[in-house]
C-alpha cells in the first residue's frame, strides 16, 4: 500500500477503512454523474455522547431514494429534507441533531441514546471532487486524506493521495497538512478554523490459500464487507469463477510459493485453509516475517503448535511479532458449526484485529 507522505508515520490501524457501504456510495455518486441527476452527499463531521454512526459516515440522498445512512433510521426523514434543500440550493449547509434533550428522547426520535451528530450537506457540484478522489484512490489502491472547511468557506477542501495535492485552503494549507499527518478521521482545528478530516485507506484484502468448498463461505462474506478477496491454490480445477465468483483474483501456485506471487503487506489478512498439514506448513513457512496483518489456522490450538514447529525445522525464526499475527485456531469462541458460521467467526476475528478491538460482548466494554 502506497502512502502519502504527510500520512508515511501513521499506523494503517488509524484509517477509516473503505468498506461495502462506501463502495457502494462512490458507485451511486459516479452513475448519478454519469447521468446528470441531482444528489447530496451527507457526511456525519462530528459526534458527542452516544452516536448510531461514528465521523466519516456518508449517506447519498436523490430525490426518490439515498444509498448509505448517518443514522440507524431515526434521523432519515430529516436528512431526506435538507438533502433536499441543499440540491435545490446548490449551496452546502451543516446540522446539528441534539439528542440529548429529554422530550426528545420521550416524544422525539426515542432512540435511547443520548448524543449530538454533526453533519455536513453538499450539493453533487461540490461532492463529485470528493467521490471522484476517493474511487480514484481506491482503484490505485493508494490512500486519500481530505480536510474540509466546516466554518467560513462550507465544504472547501484540500486532498492528498498518493503524494499529489489537490485543492487549497490558503494560508490554513498547512496546518490542513499537520492535521492530515494525525491519520485520525475526525473534526480538527486549523489555527482557529473548524474543519474535518478524513483519512480513507483502501479496502483490506483476504488471501484464502486452499480452494476447498469451506472457504467459499468466508470469500463471499469478506466480499460483502466490501474487502478485496484472492484464492490460492495449486489445482486450477477448483479455481473457477463458478465456484469463486466473488473472488477479485484466483492464483494457481504451491503454497510455498505465496509471497513470490502475492504482494503481502498490512492490510493483508491470510487464512490457510488447505485441510493439509505440509501445504498449511508450507504456506506458514512464506509468511513468516511478512507484513500480513492476520495469520489464520484451522484446527485445534495443537495443530498450530505443530505448523509452527514445522516452520521453524524448516528455517523459518518464528518471531514474537508473527506469533501475535497468528491465530490457531482462527474465529471468535461463538460456538460456530458449520462453513457459513465459521466463515463469520473468523471474518468478525477479522474486524477485530482490523479495528484494534478483542471481540468480547460490548456490554462487558
Amino acid at each position: 500500500m502506497t502512502i502519502p507522505a504527510a500520512l508515511s508515520t501513521v499506523s494503517t490501524a488509524l484509517y477509516h477503512r473503505v468498506m461495502r457501504e462506501l463502495l457502494n456510495i462512490l458507485d451511486a455518486a459516479a452513475a448519478l454523474e454519469s447521468s446528470g441527476e441531482s444528489f447530496a452527499l451527507a457526511t456525519v463531521v462530528a459526534t458527542s455522547g452516544s452516536t448510531y454512526r461514528s465521523p466519516g459516515a456518508h449517506q447519498l440522498v436523490t430525490a426518490g431514494s439515498s444509498v448509505g445512512t448517518v443514522s440507524g433510521g431515526c434521523l432519515d426523514s430529516q436528512v431526506r429534507a435538507t438533502a433536499a434543500e441543499v440540491m435545490a440550493s446548490g449551496v452546502p449547509r451543516l446540522e446539528t441533531y441534539d439528542l440529548t434533550k429529554d422530550d426528545d428522547l420521550v416524544w422525539g426520535w426515542g432512540l435511547g441514546c443520548s448524543g449530538i451528530t454533526e453533519v455536513l450537506f453538499e450539493p453533487a457540484s461540490s461532492a463529485i471532487a470528493l467521490t471522484s478522489a476517493m474511487r480514484s484512490a481506491i482503484a490505485k489502491e493508494t490512500d486519500v486524506a481530505i480536510v474540509t472547511l466546516l466554518e467560513g468557506e462550507l465544504g472547501s477542501r484540500m486532498m492528498i493521495s498518493s503524494g499529489s495535492t489537490t485543492g487549497s485552503l490558503g494560508h490554513l494549507d498547512e496546518a490542513a497538512t499537520a492535521a492530515i499527518g494525525a491519520g485520525i478521521t475526525g473534526p480538527a482545528d486549523l489555527n482557529g478554523t473548524r474543519a474535518f478530516v478524513e483519512v480513507v485507506a483502501p479496502p483490506n484484502r483476504l488471501v484464502v490459500v486452499g480452494a476447498n468448498n469451506d472457504a467459499r463461505p468466508l470469500v463471499e462474506v469478506a466480499a460483502s464487507l466490501g474487502w478485496n478477496t484472492v484464492v490460492v491454490d495449486p489445482r486450477p480445477r477448483l479455481l473457477t469463477t463458478e465456484r469463486f465468483p466473488q473472488a477479485q483474483l484466483l492464483v494457481t501456485a504451491e503454497p510455498a510459493e505465496l509471497t513470490d506471487v502475492l504482494a503481502v503487506d498490512g492490510r493483508t489478512f491470510v487464512m490457510l485453509m488447505n485441510h493439509n498439514f505440509l501445504r498449511d506448513g508450507d504456506a506458514l513457512v512464506s509468511l513468516i516475517g511478512s507484513e500480513t496483518a492476520y495469520l489464520g489456522l484451522l484446527g485445534p490450538a495443537e495443530r498450530a503448535i505443530q505448523l509452527l514447529k514445522y516452520a521453524a525445522e524448516q528455517g523459518a525464526h518464528v518471531s514474537a511479532a508473527d506469533q501475535a499475527k497468528l491465530h490457531g485456531p482462527a474465529g471468535l469462541d461463538i460456538g460456530a458449526d458449520g462453513p457459513l458460521e465459521i466463515a463469520w467467526s473468523i471474518m468478525a476475528e477479522m474486524l477485530a484485529v482490523d479495528r484494534g478491538r478483542h471481540g468480547g460482548s460490548l456490554r462487558d466494554r
